[in-house]
């Protein structure tokens, strides 16, 4: 069947009260009836369009009310209540492997189709609380996070990357002199090159906007499990990483010709990050303090030249603006800190200090096959991509770490005595 005509037959199905099809579509998507990850993503793709889910940019569900009506039936049926949520974010997990040659590229396109399905359901409350729920199955979503990361930050760097070199072809043909001076068959080369990459950015552009998007409703629901030790710095130091290329001196590398027709919207991303700050500082103190650790991308001017942005071009309600204004503040403050308590640190014993990270252990455990010491925080970090001792490869699960609680006395009787406040990072 076609699209159109198996969604009519859903709709009257639905209108004689027979919802087999649409419970055989959501139920298509569990791992425990399908197993295949790419047969999963076949029933949700079907599922998105019987969902009136907008699959193209500018698409308008108002133009197709029959449609849009059938919407609403698939997404209020007891079924897709209950078990789309669960679902999808199962299938984001298992796409990431599906023994397709092609998966590396799938996956992104999958977990597209998954996030502007989870961004369609935000306008349901049942929705939103079964997200929750979800998110207290810790070791699920904490996989499903970290994917989560490390589509957003490959992405965004990727776009970035193309973009820097888009800008360097442009520039070189804006001097004609120049560039009629260059060989024939080298000007076709960075000609055809310019095509390649402005058609990448085009789709990357639209993968990476829809990934964001996705962080930026996650952080709304004040959900905590970006929040935790082995998650926070990572966080962080993406946002600000990425916030160093839309408002700093790099940002001059980002502005080529046409850049609404790549997909391409610097002030929207700007705007999305921005929330996604303020969310997080909502739930806490430990944010900021995440933030102005980050010793790669932080400084105090990126978040100044942030906010003159968008206030010039009145990017926030003036709400959210203000709440803005209050977290750059706090981050002053805890900038400032920062700065008194690595004065206090300076002479800090070398084996108070991860191996990995060369910070101050805060939670220190022991790995049993090598024996190594190391912080919960970065070794559960390293766990949810690799369950091995990243110093022999031994096998490695999060229940068989030791708390070395001899050291971590020692590591807080050194921070009490130079008055430095150590957060506890132990998992509850």
């Amino acid at each position: 069947l076609s699209s159109s005509s198996a969604a009519s037959d859903v709709y009257k199905r639905q209108v004689r009260g027979d919802t087999s099809l649409i419970e055989l579509l959501v139920e298509s998507c569990d791992v425990t009836v399908v197993n295949n990850p790419h047969l999963r993503a076949k029933a949700l793709e079907t599922l998105l369009y019987f969902a009136d889910v907008e699959m193209e940019e500018g698409a308008s569900r108002e133009s197709i009310p029959a449609k849009r009506t059938l919407g609403k039936m698939v997404l209020s049926h007891p079924v897709s209540l209950k078990l789309l949520v669960p679902h999808s974010i199962k299938l984001y997990i298992d796409i990431e492997s599906t023994g397709r040659t092609t998966q590396f590229y799938d996956k992104f396109f999958v977990r597209r189709h998954l996030a502007l399905l989870l961004k369609r359901l935000r306008e349901f409350p049942e929705y939103r609380e079964s997200l929750k729920t979800c998110s207290q199955d810790t070791k699920l979503f904490l996989y499903f996070v970290n994917m989560l990361l490390n589509d957003s930050i490959y992405l965004l760097d990727e776009v970035l990357l193309k973009l820097t070199k888009i800008k360097e072809t442009e520039s070189k043909m804006l001097n004609r002199e120049e560039w009629f001076n260059i060989p024939a068959d080298t000007r076709h080369e960075l000609e055809q090159e310019l095509q390649n990459n402005q058609m990448y950015v085009g789709t990357f552009s639209r993968l990476a906007n829809e990934t964001v998007l996705l962080l930026h409703y996650l952080s709304d629901n004040s959900i905590d499990t970006f929040l935790r030790p082995e998650m926070i710095d990572r966080v962080s130091a993406m946002l600000n990483y990425f916030l160093s290329h839309l408002t700093g001196p790099q940002r001059k590398n980002l502005a080529v010709k046409r850049s609404n027709k790549l997909n391409f919207n610097p002030r929207m991303l700007l705007t999305t990050l921005a929330q996604i700050y303020i969310n997080f500082h909502r739930q806490g103190s430990s944010f900021a303090e995440a933030v102005v650790r980050d010793d790669r991308s932080f400084s105090l001017d990126l978040f100044n030249d942030a906010l003159r942005i968008l206030k010039s071009h009145k990017l926030l309600p003036p709400d959210r603006l203000a709440e803005f204004v209050r977290f750059v503040k706090f981050v002053e403050k805890k900038s400032s800190e920062k700065k008194v308590e690595d004065q206090a640190l300076d002479d800090i014993p070398e084996e108070f200090l991860d191996p990995l990270l060369s910070v101050l252990m805060k939670d220190p455990v022991i790995l049993p096959s090598s024996k190594t010491t190391i912080d919960r925080s970065t070794i559960l970090r390293h766990l949810l991509s690799n369950e091995t001792d990243p110093f022999n490869r031994s096998h490695l699960t999060v229940d068989m770490l030791i708390p070395n609680v001899e050291l971590k006395k020692r590591i807080e009787e050194f921070c009490n005595k130079r008055g430095i406040k150590l957060q506890d990072n132990t998992q509850k």
